[in-house]
């Protein structure tokens, strides 16, 4: 997969970032994808992106401020 990106200079508020739009969490940072938040029931953990490098999910919490990226991701099989 090859991702092109453009980052925005300021952050934007966790609350305020829509389910698909990708971020960073700090300039030149690893990619996330937002996606719908869900609870792992066993573990208790809850995940609401996926790293678009690893296919890891991950949990962000509410507080955080991250930095929107516009990207065009390119998939090839």
């Amino acid at each position: 997969m090859k991702i092109t990106r453009k980052t925005n200079k300021s952050t934007t508020p966790w609350d305020y970032v829509g389910v698909g739009q990708t971020f960073v969490e700090r300039p030149g940072g690893t990619v996330f994808l937002k996606t719908a938040e869900f609870f792992e029931q066993q573990m208790g953990d809850h995940y609401n992106s996926v790293n678009l490098e690893t296919g890891e999910l991950v949990g962000f919490m509410t507080d955080c401020f991250v930095l929107i990226v516009k990207t065009e991701l390119m998939v090839e099989e």
